[in-house]
């Protein structure tokens, strides 16, 4: 099932019941309408009220999504992240890695991916090039855009926080956490 709890007057609002297990659900740039992403791989845009606005179908179980204007990017199992918008309904492929993607997170113009291959790419949506960072010796659990800061944040496995300069693309270890991290968010008002 898919509820909606309301923070405003504390209600729980019923939205769909989806006839295949839900694997991640996301709120659009929009904030109009909820992405449901479903273990076999279809990702379904739903209004508030349930209505499905537009659907697609990813090739392999989705592990991430993030939201640029009215685009989707997705990756999972497929190895690839792949955009979804009325252009593409059948998945435009940017970046892939060499196994399963955990994370996925975009900026204003970049998006960052970062997988089981150990491995994080950065995206330029202004001028599509892409920067292969092998920083980890560990899955990348996530990774995240630090746009006031400049830089990408992201863990490991292995418990490794690491910090990337975007510009100059060097790294360094901010905290070693001596334990397996499964997630990660960066504060709004992070600093190091």
């Amino acid at each position: 099932q898919l509820l909606l709890w309301h923070m405003n007057n504390y209600k729980i609002q019923f939205v769909v019941q989806e006839e295949i297990d839900i694997n991640k659900i996301k709120f659009a740039s929009n904030n109009r309408n909820i992405i449901v992403a479903l273990k076999n791989g279809s990702l379904v845009v739903r209004d508030f009220e349930g209505i499905a606005v537009s659907h697609y179908n990813h090739k392999g179980r989705i592990n991430a999504i993030t939201t640029k204007n009215d685009s989707i990017y997705v990756g999972g199992e497929g190895r690839v992240v792949s955009v979804y918008n009325k252009e593409h309904r059948y998945g435009n492929k940017i970046l892939r890695h060499h196994s399963w993607i955990n994370s996925i997170n975009s900026s204003n113009n970049l998006l960052v991916s970062g997988g089981f291959d150990n491995q994080i790419q950065l995206y330029s949506f202004a001028t599509e090039e892409i920067s292969n960072l092998s920083i980890h010796q560990s899955p990348v659990v996530k990774a995240v855009i630090d746009q006031i800061q400049n830089r990408i944040i992201s863990v490991d496995v292995d418990g490794y926080v690491k910090s990337t300069n975007i510009s100059q693309l060097n790294t360094k270890t901010l905290f070693y956490a001596k334990n397996n991290i499964k997630n990660m968010m960066l504060a709004p008002d992070s600093k190091e």
